[in-house]
């Protein structure tokens, strides 16, 4: 009984905690998905992640505040915009108690299988407690694209030119 529990515990804590979600398909759902307040982290078309604070979201950019400034970027730029989350903890003590539950159901004792249930359910919360990460919340559609920037400061000029496939 203690070595399934060892096992389902040690592959916790070994698989990737990276939480994915459904992307939104257009930047009207990515309105819908973030509110004003929420921390992002912006992945752009020249390799960039840019972490901010959503402050307005428009048909064609996003505005962040970063760094105690505003910063607008255009949606065409954006690869990939993710938020702070992770798994529910109730459906992680769901699916523990139903495991203990059937676990406990080999004894014919309810006493016995609702404690197996309630141990079993606590361990699924603990597991999905420590499971934070991000979770995708805009990805742009795949595609070739390229665009050229000019680039410059007092030293340098130039043309910033990327293309992403």
């Amino acid at each position: 009984m203690i070595l399934p529990a060892l096992f389902m515990l040690a592959a916790a804590l070994v698989l990737p905690s990276g939480v994915s979600a459904q992307p939104a398909d257009a930047a009207a759902e990515l309105a819908a998905q973030l509110k004003a307040g929420d921390t992002v982290y912006v992945f752009d078309s020249c390799a960039r992640e840019t972490t901010g604070v959503v402050g307005r979201i428009s048909d064609g950019s996003l505005t962040l505040m970063v760094e105690g400034e505003l910063r607008e970027i255009l949606l065409s730029d954006v690869r990939q915009v993710t938020r702070r989350g992770g798994d529910s903890v109730w459906n992680g003590v769901a699916i523990g108690a139903a495991a203990g539950g059937l676990l406990g159901a080999g004894t014919q004792d309810p006493i016995v299988m609702l404690q197996t249930a309630i141990g079993w359910g606590f361990i699924g919360g603990l597991i999905d407690y420590g499971r934070k990460g991000r979770v995708v919340v805009y990805r742009a559609p795949k595609g070739t694209a390229w665009r050229m920037a000019p680039y410059g400061d007092r030293e340098v000029r130039g043309v910033r030119v990327s293309v992403s496939f």
